[in-house]
């Protein structure tokens, strides 16, 4: 059971490759969700591994900390340990974004099939992350693979 709790924003680590995979919702759509959080809450903890690195939740964080929010509720993911382990839970976690370009999309795809993918081939040493096939990466990431 995932057990959610209260953290200090000044605890959270924004993820070191976020903007480079995912984009910023901007104008009025962001100023909707920000006056969403100011009405109602955060509703969906974020999710972070146990450095306080963010996981899901990074534009959550920026419209608390914009609303000067000083706590959040997080739901620490023990099993997220290495940086390949963050990176990993990272695009998965935002992978499809309708506000991402399509650029970054393919960016995101590329990455984590390179994180999972080449299931026959050797793992590396330093990685306990599964290696999955073609296709069991498009079921995880919700696309099909054109035949």
């Amino acid at each position: 059971m995932e057990h959610v709790q209260y953290y200090g924003v000044e605890y959270l680590k924004v993820h070191p490759k976020n903007n480079e995979y995912f984009d910023d919702i901007a104008g009025k759509e962001y100023e909707q969700f920000k006056n969403s959080i100011q009405n109602e809450g955060v509703i969906t903890p974020l999710i972070v591994s146990p450095d306080m690195t963010i996981i899901s939740g990074h534009q959550r964080l920026k419209a608390c900390m914009e609303l000067g929010k000083q706590r959040v509720p997080i739901i620490i993911r023990h099993e997220i340990q290495s940086e390949d382990d963050k990176l990993l839970a990272l695009l998965a976690a935002n992978f499809g974004r309708q506000k991402n370009d399509d650029k970054k999309q393919r960016l995101v795809a590329t990455e984590y099939a390179k994180l999972r993918g080449n299931k026959s081939g050797r793992p590396r040493k330093d990685s306990q992350i599964e290696k999955l096939s073609q296709e069991e990466i498009a079921s995880e990431l919700g696309i099909s693979i054109a035949e």
